[in-house]
């Protein structure tokens, strides 16, 4: 009677494990997969494509250059002094 407890025990784990092996490597990529590429779609019913009519920050863009005024120092070890461009 022991015996046949344990080997309820065995199988019931070795079946968990199994689903779990076949869930982990097979389902639940394949389900990933087809969640994001029906998410990421830019169709009229998606979350995305309302956050990609209307963007909720500012497109400002702004490039700063800076000319090193003290190159040679700063090969030698010393702070950089900068001045904008």
């Amino acid at each position: 009677m022991q015996l046949q407890k344990h080997m309820k025990i065995a199988a019931g784990c070795t079946g968990a494990a199994v689903f779990g092996v076949i869930f982990g490597w097979a389902l639940f990529p394949a389900i990933l997969k087809s969640q994001l590429k029906k998410e990421m779609a830019l169709s009229k019913k998606t979350d995305v494509r309302k956050m990609w009519e209307t963007i909720p920050f500012a497109l400002d863009f702004k490039v700063y250059f800076f000319n090193f005024t003290n190159a040679d120092d700063v090969q030698k070890g010393a702070l950089p002094i900068v001045k904008e461009i």
